[in-house]
């Protein structure tokens, strides 16, 4: 896919951050990490966005994801 807008809601604070900041100054890994997604977004012109739920709330996403593993 690609010319869209992505909203990833997430339970960490934290990777909502770093998403939406393109990267970060806490974590080299983070950072490293958020510069790749971002660099494979901006060659698809995919826009990027993070949200927080809090964790409570997001018990449909987390089901979700540990199906797929």
């Amino acid at each position: 896919m690609h010319d869209i807008h992505v909203q990833i809601q997430i339970d960490n604070t934290t990777a909502a951050a770093y998403i939406n900041n393109m990267g970060g100054s806490k974590s080299v890994e983070l950072n490293q990490l958020a510069f790749s997604v971002w660099e494979w977004c901006i060659t698809r012109n995919v826009w990027l966005s993070a949200v927080h739920i809090a964790g409570i709330l997001n018990t449909g996403a987390d089901g979700k994801i540990q199906g797929i593993f």
